[in-house]
């Protein structure tokens, strides 16, 4: 039987494909990448990016940095959430929620409490 914390990266993941697959059956799901490869993912991604969407990939880089997880988290919804995204940023974004998720998954496996309220706080929110 599936546990709830799980359950509710299963469904992120289908949400996130869903979300970037749109439509377009013909197009595959995000690659993943690892909690190393995002950084540099992202800031390929975001080289021409719009004005509006400095902000939330600089806290996304600050996070991941510091490896603060549960806030990078937080700080890449809002940065996927931002209008006029391309596909590749869109992707790299999925990409890297998954990512992150698995990590706090991981960590709350290991007994964090920061990441179990994280996930905690996604899963009654979304």
């Amino acid at each position: 039987m599936l546990d709830v914390s799980r359950l509710s990266g299963l469904l992120l993941s289908l949400f996130m494909m869903a979300l970037v697959s749109g439509c377009h059956k013909a197009e595959s799901p995000p690659p993943s990448l690892t909690l190393e490869q995002l950084p540099p993912a992202l800031r390929q991604a975001f080289t021409n990016a719009k004005p509006n969407v400095k902000g939330p990939l600089d806290a996304v880089l600050k996070w991941l940095e510091a490896k603060d997880y549960s806030k990078a988290y937080f700080a890449l919804q809002t940065l996927s959430a931002q209008p006029g995204l391309t596909s590749k940023q869109a992707q790299v974004c999925a990409s890297g929620l998954l990512a992150l998720n698995e990590a706090l998954q991981q960590a709350q496996s290991q007994g964090n409490q920061k990441a179990a309220q994280t996930l905690k706080f996604y899963r009654e929110n979304k």
